[in-house]
């Protein structure tokens, strides 16, 4: 076993069973990849629902020069079987916020051969996971089968690694920004919807200069805030009442 093989992994990870491992028929072989990311598994594998739109390794290479998202899309994050992963892959299957499942679409095979890949995001203890690419190929039957398998193994692991890091530095970066917003009347990274109303995006912010509406109602957000649709309620605050008149002009001397 050399690191195009097993990089970053423990022996735990290379021996659990994975969904990869249905879709392409023994004999075959498999190759591991995993890092650490110190962000909760809900916001990595958001981060992973973006490889529909783009493949977050080296784009100059694989993504003809443009670069991947660097800003959630929540679209991405609405998953079903069938849709197109990254131009080349088809996903097969998936857990919301635990492994989603591709399979190489025709028009890869013929370059790639039979490729079935699962990202799965593990709990690593709190606000930390782990993220473990699993490839499954059948055993190549030829020399020229062979040479494919190796250039395969290889490659893979030039891409994936630098997919995987940045797929981890982004959840990371996610995760210390809300940790860094604390929920107050000052805020200016919350914005909340009435109780019963969900949001799939983020909604723009309310600007810190936005008064607070006389009858002292304002929105709070629930402390859920790291899935993609955000619950809110509304709260009453306490706030003293305006007074009617002014005081009169000689107590005010007084």
């Amino acid at each position: 076993m050399t690191i195009a093989t097993a990089w970053g992994v423990t022996e735990a990870e290379q021996d659990r069973r994975y969904p990869c491992d249905d879709l392409v028929p023994a004999p075959a072989r498999r190759l591991f990849r995993g890092v650490d990311v110190a962000a909760p598994g809900e916001t990595v594998y958001r981060w992973v629902c973006q490889f529909r739109v783009a493949p977050y390794s080296y784009d100059w290479i694989d993504n003809a020069g443009r670069r991947s998202p660097r800003v959630p899309v929540p679209w991405t994050w609405n998953l079903a079987v069938g849709q197109t992963f990254s131009r080349i892959f088809t996903l097969e299957s998936f857990v919301v916020g635990e492994q989603l499942t591709v399979r190489m679409a025709p028009a890869g095979t013929r370059w790639f051969g039979d490729v079935a890949v699962t990202y799965a995001v593990l709990p690593a203890g709190p606000a930390r996971s782990r993220l473990v690419a699993v490839l499954r190929t059948p055993e190549p039957t030829s020399r020229a089968g062979a040479v494919r398998a190796w250039l395969l193994a290889w490659g893979d692991l030039v891409m994936m690694r630098k997919q995987l890091r940045t797929f981890a530095a982004l959840a990371e970066a996610e995760h210390a920004s809300r940790s860094d917003a604390q929920p107050s009347l000052l805020s200016n990274r919350i914005r909340c919807v009435p109780s019963g109303s969900t949001c799939r995006a983020p909604l723009p912010a309310m600007p810190v200069s936005s008064p607070v509406p006389l009858d002292g109602t304002i929105a709070t957000c629930s402390s859920n805030r790291s899935v993609p649709c955000v619950d809110a309620t509304w709260t009453k605050l306490n706030v003293p009442e305006r007074p009617s008149r002014l005081p009169a002009k000689d107590s005010m001397a007084r």
